[in-house]
């Protein structure tokens, strides 16, 4: 098995693959949160990290539903750790139950998030509208409106969980993030004046 590439490496793999600034720009934001998430749960933060940054590896490829297999075969053929494939894997939506999973057309596999890390990586993302942080609620509005219900409590649900488990609500971390810098090498994506992105 490899080692957890670290930020700059996460970059290049996503860049090497022809992953769009504007993607790299939703990756980075979802990676801040759910480092600083990470951080207040005690997970480990290079996993998180490296997850965060590749979740969307897929949409090199495919910007639909199979984001999340495209982005696990992709992540497969590099030889990325098992740990970190299977954040790639879960992180669409809440999670997609069996059910789903088969009447969307997906491969039979577990989409579940079950680790902290992957539970993480998957509400960061939830909580990122394409580039900018949102509160929990305006998630579950988001997935209401998408008709995912289940999908929209079970969300709700990884964020109590979460915020049980930090002993603090996920939405006080976004709030933080709305007013903090960040440096390092996604910086030069954060600061990418982007328009909208559409699938």
């Amino acid at each position: 098995m490899s080692p957890i590439p670290n930020e700059q490496q996460c970059l290049d793999i996503l860049k090497a693959q022809g992953t769009t600034d504007r993607v790299m720009k939703h990756a980075c934001t979802v990676t801040r949160l759910a480092v600083a998430i990470a951080r207040s749960c005690g997970a480990d933060m290079d996993l998180v990290r490296a997850g965060a940054l590749l979740h969307d590896i897929g949409r090199s490829r495919t910007h639909g539903i199979r984001h999340g297999v495209v982005g696990e075969d992709i992540a497969r053929s590099l030889s990325l750790p098992e740990p970190l494939v299977l954040i790639i894997r879960k992180h669409v939506g809440a999670g997609i139950l069996p059910g789903e999973a088969a009447a969307l057309g997906l491969p039979e596999r577990d989409y579940i998030p079950s680790t902290v890390e992957e539970k993480i990586v998957c509400h960061a993302d939830n909580l990122v509208d394409d580039d900018r942080y949102i509160t929990s609620q305006a998630s579950y509005g988001d997935f209401i409106r998408k008709g995912l219900d289940d999908a929209g409590m079970r969300m709700l649900d990884m964020h109590k969980e979460l915020s049980r488990l930090c002993g603090r609500d996920m939405d006080e971390i976004v709030q933080e993030l709305t007013s903090n810098a960040e440096h390092g090498p996604c910086s030069r994506y954060l600061d990418m004046r982007i328009d909208k992105w559409t699938e």
